[in-house]
Formats: structure tokens, C-alpha cells, sequence
């Protein structure tokens, strides 16, 4: 039995321009499949400000492949394709950065992403890669680094990328990992290599991470965080001034926390003093919590100019962070990563942050929470994976924010994308999504050493790659979050842009509420699958434009389990969701 009840959007629309800014329109959304892990490893805001791209790695689709998706200013994802290699079909892709491409009017038209090819504990060598896609995910063209080999053993090494920078003429540069060495290179839009170097200091072993644009001296120039290991100095953060026109190495310096174990994990200039912003972790190998370790470069020469760890109070243990990015109104850098907890039962939770630090002389956050539906107690045993945050200037103000949570009925150790939009304070205005503030306490710490550099050509050749649109599923941590502020939502002709049913958990028999919202009336297709894909119910009917909502009674004959629903719109994209069956 389906009962339509009708409801106006006019008034959401009135809403939205009496909002201020802090209150436009966010969203937290979880996105995947109950069949394998999907992590998240890079978001990026495009050019209009309201859509979001996702960058991830996901297992549910055979061997590892990398996912890229794009959502809508509600959360609603767009595309949602997996990229493999088809020189090797069977070998996994895994990314680590995405980067946008636009043409010379600031117009987005497609993407980079960077990474590898191959298995971290196989027996072959893992081959740092670069693809550039069109805007809907497709590769148009990709590039892999000539491996060099072990002097003695004469095994290739393995390469990774880490990072990449679009430029000013909107070349590409791409930062990776090569064993004991870092290596940068720059590319035109068109795929043609303009410079490439591994990066190396003797005996040292370089890990970098992240990297960012910046100026020094009004040159453009690469910076580039990460670790340096060295048998008898230990594991410390090091960075990297880079001159973007030629590779040229300005200087490299390694950082001390006062603690046994740091590193830098993501930087960012202050555009106004021109010093960089570094962030990551400081422990003791065990003995004491992890600490954040953050410090200020200055950019002419990299000396330390000011360095603190941030500690938390129990029942907190450690606080980690992963990505930071310009504020939007650029006087302060935003940090995210994750802490974990002890609950009075004794259980350990993983939670996703944000906080945001005034540049210059270390200080207390301007704001810190946490974010309490992300990597929930039952992945406690995951060891928290990579998140990423990027500001938005305008229209609305805020950021977006990717990191790991579970869908409804995934295993114990699976996980899947978590994608955040929020306003300028870090928040998403919902009171379904609540945030916990917490207030770390901070002392001040560091110093630096220059090291010494060398450089060495690299080379680099073409490969083939592939994208494929995928099945997925996605939730909504609050199922209205972004309905009713519309804000100048775009919308496609024929498109399902919003769908929603809840609950989510229903006995067999009883009425669930499907919420539907399109641009213009169309037949819409509605089917419901089992675990397996057999469709145990299917009907289609003409639905009105705009946003309603309709009662459907699931059918008795479903036994207890999860199902999905799909919604298919002749023309345009279906869209799904999960529905749990209970006794």
C-alpha cells in the first residue's frame, strides 16, 4: 500500500536567503558498499564552491581500485566510478592525492590523481603513477616513474606519490616516495614531462607525505613535509623549499619535537608572514600519548620560528593530525585528524577532529570538536586511516572534510567514505549530528638542523588506465541535513536529487516513509534487492516534481536481513539506500 503525501518546498527556498553564512547548506554523509573497506584518502571543493569531490581506495570491487566520486551541495553523489590499470588488471591501484584540473578561465575539466600500482607486502615493486581523468572520471591520459634499482641486489625500488599541486599555467606537480629518496616533477595539463628528481641526503631515508604551493622571495616554490630517518638521529619531521619552474632545492631542514618520534604529515602557507604551518605527531614509541606536533618554518631560509605538541587529558590518549588547510578567510591554518578515547566501559573509540589555530606564535584553538559519527566503536580495532580537509571561500563559507565511518550491515573491520560539509566554524547545524568540543593544552617545543641535499634525474612513461561506474550505497547522518536550505542547489533534468527512507530498520510487513525530491515529473522505477541483487519487489509510478513524500509497506515475505533499495529514472542516475529488515 503507497500513500503520497505532498509537501512545498516553497517555504525551504524563503528560508535559505534569511540564513546568515554559518548556515548554509552542510551535510554528513557516509558512502559505500557492506562488502570490503572504502577509506578516504583526499576531498577537494570545486571551483563553484557547492560540490565536492572524493578521492578514496576501496576493496568492495575485487582487488584494490581507486574511487573517484563527485557529490552535490546536499551530499547526493553524482558519479561514483573505481579507476584500474589495464596493463595489469589484476594488480591494485591505490591513491593518495587528488588534484583539480581547469583551463585557463578557472573552469573546472577534470582531475589528478596520484598514487601507485601494486601490493605494499608483494613481490613485485610498487610503481608510483600519475592519471589525469576528464570531469566525469574518465582517464584521458596516465603516467608512470621509471623505477631505479638497488645498487647491489639489482631489484627496482618501490615509488609511491604522495602529493600533487596544480599551478598557475595549470601544469601539474606531482611529489612521491622513492625508497630512500623523495622525488618532485612537473608536467603540462597535456601529460608532456617537464622536469623530474629523486631528492636524497647520503644514508637518510625520506618519507614525505604532504606538500603545498608557496612563495619565497616572490619565486613560486614547492614545499614538501614528511619524515627523515636516521640510524643514529632517529625519526624526525623534516621539509623540503622546492623552486616550482626547474626543481631546484632552496633547503631542506629536519625539525625536533623533544620526543623520542615525530613527523610532519600535510603543511600550509600563511599568506600573509609567508611562513609554513606544519602539522603531525610526537610520541615516545608507547611510553606517552601521542601528542600533535605543530610549528611554524620561516620560507627564505627554514629555520624553526615556533613549535608546540598539543596533549589532551585522559580519558583522551592520543590526538593525531593528518591535514590541515587555509581557513577561509586565510588567517589561520585548520587542522583535522583523529584522537581516541577510553568510554566508562572500557571500550577505545576513534573519533575524526577539527580544530582551527591562529597563525603566528603557537596558541590555544580557536575551536576544537570532534565529530561522533565517525569511526564508530564497532571499528575500534582499525587503525584510524587518513583524512583530509579543504577550505571553501565562497559562496558559503566552510569546509569539507573526508574521513572513515560504517554503513548500516557492514562487517566488523570494514569501513566506508564519511564526507563533511560544514560552515566556517567546523560545524554541520545539526542536531542529529552532534559535535563534543574538547580543549587540548599545549607547550612549547623545537628545534631544527639543515641538511645537506643532492638531486638525480628521473624518468617517466606512459600506461594505460580505465574507469567503470559502480554500485554503491549511501546515508545520511541526518536523513533532512541540507533539505530544507536549499541555497541555490543545482539540479540536473530528469535526475532523482535527493532520496532518503526512513527508518532504516523496519519489521517485514510494516511502513517505511521514502522521501523523494526531482527537478520535473518522471516515472521512477522503485525495486527492492536482497544481499545477493535478486529484486523481490519492483514497481513504477509518475512522480510529481519537487519534494514529497511517499508511504510504502514492505512486503511480508521478506525475511530478516539487509536489503536495498534502488530507485531508477529513465534518462538520468539511479540512487539507493539501505534497509535493514528486522524481526
Amino acid at each position: 500500500m503507497k500513500t503520497k503525501i505532498f509537501f512545498c518546498v516553497v517555504l525551504f527556498s524563503i528560508v535559505a536567503h534569511l540564513l546568515p553564512n554559518n548556515c548554509a547548506a552542510q551535510f554528513e554523509v557516509t558512502i559505500g558498499t557492506i562488502f570490503g573497506s572504502d577509506e578516504t584518502v583526499d576531498v577537494k571543493a570545486l571551483p563553484n564552491g557547492r560540490h565536492t569531490a572524493v578521492l578514496a581506495n576501496s576493496t568492495s570491487y575485487g582487488s584494490q581500485k581507486i574511487v573517484l566520486a563527485e557529490l552535490d551541495p546536499i551530499g547526493n553523489v553524482l558519479f561514483y566510478k573505481t579507476i584500474y590499470s589495464t596493463d595489469s588488471p589484476e594488480s591494485d591501484v591505490t591513491a593518495a592525492s587528488l588534484e583539480l584540473d581547469l583551463n585557463n578561465f578557472g573552469e573546472h575539466i577534470g582531475y589528478f590523481i596520484t598514487g601507485y600500482v601494486g601490493k605494499l607486502l608483494g613481490p613485485a615493486p610498487l610503481r608510483m603513477i600519475l592519471i589525469r581523468t576528464d570531469l566525469n572520471g574518465l582517464p584521458s591520459w596516465s603516467r608512470e616513474l621509471i623505477s631505479i634499482y638497488e645498487p647491489i641486489s639489482n631489484i627496482p625500488q618501490n615509488e609511491l606519490g604522495v602529493s600533487l599541486e596544480r599551478q598557475s599555467n595549470n601544469d601539474i606537480i606531482v611529489v612521491g616516495q622513492s625508497k630512500y629518496k623523495f622525488s618532485v616533477s612537473r608536467f603540462s595539463q597535456s601529460g608532456n614531462l617537464i622536469w623530474s628528481y629523486r631528492y636524497g641526503s647520503g644514508d637518510i631515508v625520506f618519507v614525505p607525505y604532504e606538500s603545498c604551493n608557496g612563495k619565497r622571495g616572490g619565486q613560486h616554490v614547492i614545499a614538501i613535509a614528511g619524515f627523515a630517518h636516521e640510524i643514529d638521529m632517529g625519526t624526525h619531521s623534516y621539509v623540503s623549499c622546492i623552486r616550482a619552474s626547474n626543481g631546484l632545492e632552496f633547503w631542506r631542514h629536519r625539525y625536533y619535537s623533544g620526543q623520542f618520534y615525530d613527523e610532519a604529515n600535510d603543511i600550509v602557507q600563511n599568506p600573509k608572514s609567508g611562513q609554513f604551518m606544519v602539522v603531525g605527531r610526537a610520541d615516545e614509541m608507547g611510553s606517552t600519548p601521542t601528542s600533535m606536533w605543530v610549528f611554524n618554518v620561516n620560507e627564505n631560509n627554514g629555520t624553526l620560528a615556533h613549535g608546540a605538541t598539543y596533549n589532551l587529558l585522559p580519558p583522551y590518549y592520543k590526538i593525531w593530525a593528518r591535514d590541515v588547510c587555509l581557513s577561509p578567510d586565510k588567517n589561520s591554518g585548520t587542522i583535522t585528524g583523529y584522537l581516541n578515547f577510553t568510554t566508562p566501559a572500557g571500550d577505545v573509540e576513534f573519533k575524526t577532529y577539527i580544530m582551527n589555530i591562529a597563525f603566528g606564535p603557537i596558541s590555544f584553538p580557536i575551536f576544537s570538536h570532534y565529530f561522533t559519527n565517525t569511526n564508530p566503536l564497532t571499528s575500534k580495532l582499525y587503525f584510524a586511516g587518513d583524512d583530509a580537509i579543504e577550505s571553501v571561500i565562497s559562496p558559503d563559507p566552510g569546509y569539507v572534510l573526508g574521513t572513515q565511518s560504517k554503513l548500516t550491515g557492514s562487517a566488523l573491520l570494514d569501513y566506508d567514505l564519511h564526507v563533511l560539509r560544514l560552515n566556517d566554524l567546523g560545524q554541520t547545524n545539526s542536531i542529529d549530528c552532534p559535535i563534543v568540543p574538547f580543549f587540548p593544552h599545549f607547550r612549547e617545543a623545537g628545534n631544527s638542523q639543515r641538511l645537506s641535499r643532492e638531486k638525480t634525474e628521473s624518468f617517466w612513461k606512459p600506461i594505460s588506465t580505465s574507469a567503470s561506474d559502480e554500485i554503491f550505497n549511501e546515508e545520511y547522518c541526518n536523513i533532512m541535513s541540507g533539505q530544507s536550505i536549499r541555497n541555490g542547489t543545482e539540479m540536473k533534468s530528469s535526475e532523482i536529487t535527493k532520496f532518503d527512507v526512513f527508518p532504516s530498520a523496519a519489521i517485514a510487513g510494516s511502513n517505511v516513509n521514502i522521501r523523494i525530491e526531482l527537478k520535473e515529473s518522471s516515472i521512477v522505477e522503485f525495486q527492492i534487492l536482497d544481499i545477493t541483487g535478486k529484486v523481490c519487489n519492483q514497481w513504477s509510478e509518475l512522480i510529481g516534481g519537487g519534494f514529497q513524500m511517499i508511504q510504502y509497506q514492505l512486503p511480508t515475505a521478506l525475511t530478516k536481513g539487509i536489503y536495498t533499495m534502488k530507485l531508477n529514472i529513465q534518462g538520468g542516475k539511479h540512487k539507493m539506500f539501505k534497509l535493514l529488515v528486522t524481526d
